[in-house]
């Protein structure tokens, strides 16, 4: 797994991958082999370079269409207003990250209820095999003769 540094003047530092432009980061990012990520705002020219902001663009897209798994983001620009606004779309990235966890867990995950609400009185412990049972008795069905010994309201 590569580290990739995004900046077009900065050098990468040492064991980082650097690349210039914003479709050689997405490029090397679909590749699936990023661990990590140093972006920079402003590439040059950003109808050549694009910026910064692309790659978190390309990213978050992935990541809500194509369950792509996004690297370790970090920002390095001096830009502050791109810094801002890459870190708000990195934020959106996490969001989404934790909301594909949950769900992956939830749909991976056996619930099992309780067999048993106990004996109580009857002395049997599950009560789901005495459904029937207690159906065709009219359980939920006041005896008026057997369990009040009176008469039934009028």
């Amino acid at each position: 797994m590569r580290r990739v540094w995004l900046d077009d003047i900065r050098e990468a530092p040492s064991g980082w991958t650097w690349v210039k432009t914003s479709a050689d980061a997405i490029a090397l990012l679909a590749t699936g082999d990023v661990a990590e990520i140093s972006l920079d705002h402003d590439l040059g020219d950003d109808v050549v370079n694009g910026t910064g902001y692309s790659v978190v663009c390309w990213i978050e897209e992935a990541v809500a269409t194509r369950g792509f798994v996004p690297p370790k983001m970090q920002i390095h620009s001096a830009n502050v207003v791109g810094r801002e606004r890459m870190a708000r779309g990195i934020q959106v990235i996490e969001r989404l990250v934790r909301e594909a966890v949950a769900a992956y867990a939830d749909s991976h995950t056996t619930r099992a209820l309780p067999r048993s609400i106990g004996s109580g009185r009857s002395g049997r412990s599950d009560l789901s095999e005495r459904v029937d049972e207690f159906l065709a008795d009219g359980f939920g069905q006041p005896d008026w003769d057997r369990d009040l010994k009176s008469e039934p309201p009028r």
